[in-house]
């Protein structure tokens, strides 16, 4: 059994914390991977990253999030909150377009079976956990987003 020692921080290393932790209190837009209960009609574990710090723009100029829903899902299903298979729950992940300098939310055809209402529901949802309220937003669908789809196309 390992020990760990717990040490008090000075004041100066305090307020150097304090100040670092400040300068984060930007609300960036964000992108990332979400997934959409059905049931309760909410989006959970939403994993925002600031868009400016996503993984270099691929040829058609979308960025994002370098987090992986399979990441996400294996340390949430290691502690016994979420069940099952990943691609097995509806998914989607934002974007952000460096050259139209826009946000894209990627759905699979999941999407359109939902109601008109529950579409807006998981659009304003999204637009609140990755801070995209002011943004210009597209909706697009994928089949890589589909129930059951993963890397494998």
């Amino acid at each position: 059994m390992s020990f760990i020692r717990i040490v008090k921080s000075d004041l100066k290393e305090e307020k150097n914390t304090l100040e670092m932790m400040e300068s984060f209190d930007v609300e960036k837009p964000q992108t990332g991977p979400f997934w959409w209960d059905n049931e309760k009609k909410q989006i959970f574990l939403s994993t925002p990253l600031d868009y400016d710090k996503g993984s270099y723009p691929n040829p058609d100029g979308d960025t994002t999030n370098t987090k992986l829903h399979k990441q996400v899902w294996t340390k949430e299903f290691y502690h016994g909150r979420v069940k099952g298979d990943y691609k097995q729950i509806p998914r989607g992940r934002v974007f952000y377009n460096t050259i139209g300098k826009y946000f894209k939310i990627k759905v699979g055809t999941w999407f359109n079976e939902l109601s008109q209402q529950d579409q807006n529901t998981l659009i304003d949802q999204v637009k609140f956990d990755f801070n995209l309220q002011n943004e210009e937003i597209k909706v697009v669908q994928e089949d890589h987003w589909n129930i059951g789809n993963g890397f494998e196309l």
